[in-house]
């Protein structure tokens, strides 16, 4: 075998390797001021858990000017013979200028136990309310509600569930095939990142840079698992 036809065959074993990893770096990229054209104005998720489906999420967005909003909703019923044992309700709105964030708000009701969070800011820190109404400032640049893939670069975020800054940091452990949440099973490429801190989550993003699954485990133990019903930009 002579060396050109040697680095050849070198070069197309390697290259699929070189194309996920080329894919996962690009994945991340989604344009904060204006995610419409990228998502469309709405966009969906399955909410699962133990194969079965247990509720509903949803992220709207609207641009007015230099103004995002966005507005985000789950809603969770786990059953048992039919008979509803717990119940997930959450709201939360953004709002960003120039690409951005300037305010969040999050309510919970966590079958029976409401509360709620906020976050302001204020020049370059946040002013974050928890949900004992306490107040403090950080640095945060993005919220843990996941439709904003540039989430991936920072080393914090600003818990929803707790009002807390929460210190992450996102591996990137590949490109997978996964299975969207639709009639069709379509499957697409999407890189993986866990989140590694207090808050620790598995999310995947796809070379658009747009959010279409995520896993966490459950306080009962179980995964929970959303995974996006498709995009109409």
């Amino acid at each position: 075998m002579d060396i050109n036809r040697r680095k050849l065959l070198t070069l197309m074993a390697v290259a699929p390797t070189l194309l996920k990893q080329a894919f996962a770096e690009a994945s991340a990229t989604l344009d904060d001021r204006n995610p419409i054209a990228t998502y469309g104005q709405s966009v969906f998720y399955d909410i699962y858990r133990k194969k079965k489906k247990i509720g509903q999420h949803t992220v709207q967005f609207t641009k007015t000017d230099s103004d995002l909003r966005v507005n985000i909703e789950s809603k969770i019923t786990v059953t048992v013979l039919k008979v509803p044992v717990f119940r997930f309700n959450y709201q939360s709105n953004e709002t960003w200028v120039d690409g951005r964030l300037q305010r969040v708000k999050a309510a919970t009701d966590n079958n029976g136990k409401k509360h709620q969070v906020s976050a302001k800011r204020t020049g370059d820190d946040m002013l974050l309310t928890d949900k004992k109404g306490e107040t403090t400032t950080a640095k945060v640049a993005y919220s843990s509600n996941h439709w904003n893939s540039n989430v991936v670069t920072a080393d914090k975020m600003f818990n929803t569930l707790t009002g807390e800054a929460n210190d992450i940091t996102f591996k990137n452990v590949g490109v997978e095939t996964i299975t969207m949440s639709n009639d069709a099973k379509t499957e697409i490429e999407a890189s993986h990142y866990q989140l590694v801190g207090k808050v620790e989550t598995d999310v995947w993003y796809d070379n658009a840079g747009r959010w279409v699954k995520l896993r966490f485990k459950g306080e009962d133990g179980n995964f929970v698992e959303y995974r996006c019903k498709g995009f109409n930009a």
